[in-house]
């Protein structure tokens, strides 16, 4: 929603940062650090060390808007370039969120496996085994949301590129266009970043047996997932009326 009056501003802010960047440094390496980066990220949420979870994640962006910066900069954009950063970039965002349910699950599991607790709490683990198992059914619907946002936003702007309506007659600074809607990169990272924050409270929780039946994670998955859908139907209602 916000991603066409921040990529200018995104310019300025990594602009100063490419003289620090070694000109031996290609745009690619810097595309595939961030991934790694990603990738970091991912393994310390499933570990549950969401602090370095939330350190990596930021680091993951600030890599991926750096790497465009110095392509722009230096003259070395490519196709090849624009179509890794995109695949990379989803594949972190298929991640994180199941790394972050899977740690609940395996915190839970080890907590309830080295529990001396006597029985007289098993109807509370089994009321947090349930809150676990909302958790991965509302995942799983999310990474389904994910898929049929990739396929309108990909197969749109494939369209768009075609009929000589993308990023080049639109004077964007992506490889192709990027057509607006309510979830984009900036909202991408907000909303990424609390369900970390929100997974380090649910993850005691969930240990203590007092998780909801809903968590925080939880809410914060659906509510990701409607407005994901809602961007989804507002390209689709612009297509019909354009196309």
């Amino acid at each position: 929603m916000l991603d066409v009056w921040l990529r200018e501003l995104k310019e300025q802010v990594c602009r100063p940062l490419i003289s620090l960047v070694p000109s031996f440094v290609t745009p690619t390496q810097i595309t595939v650090l961030a991934f790694v980066c990603g990738l970091v990220s991912a393994y310390c949420a499933y570990s549950t060390a969401y602090h370095w979870a939330l350190l990596f994640w930021f680091l993951n962006r600030i890599f991926d808007g750096l790497d465009g910066t110095v392509a722009r900069q230096r003259g070395l954009q490519s196709d090849f370039g624009g179509y890794l950063d995109i695949v990379l970039d989803f594949t972190v965002y298929a991640l994180l969120p199941v790394a972050l349910v899977l740690s609940h699950t395996l915190a839970l599991r080890s907590h309830l496996l080295h529990d001396t607790t006597p029985n007289t709490h098993t109807r509370a683990a089994v009321g947090v085994w349930d809150s676990v198992l909302v958790e991965w059914c509302v995942v799983s619907l999310l990474e389904g949301v994910y898929f049929v946002n990739a396929a309108s936003l990909m197969m749109l702007a494939s369209i768009l590129e075609k009929r000589n309506l993308g990023a080049t007659t639109r004077g964007e600074k992506t490889t192709i266009t990027m057509p607006t809607g309510l979830i984009e990169g900036f909202e991408t990272i907000i909303f990424y970043s609390l369900f970390i924050y929100a997974s380090n409270y649910d993850n005691t929780s969930i240990i203590h047996s007092s998780a909801p039946i809903a968590t925080y994670t939880t809410w914060l998955f659906m509510l990701f997932g409607v407005l994901v859908s809602v961007t989804v139907v507002q390209r689709l209602v612009w297509a019909y009326h354009t196309l």
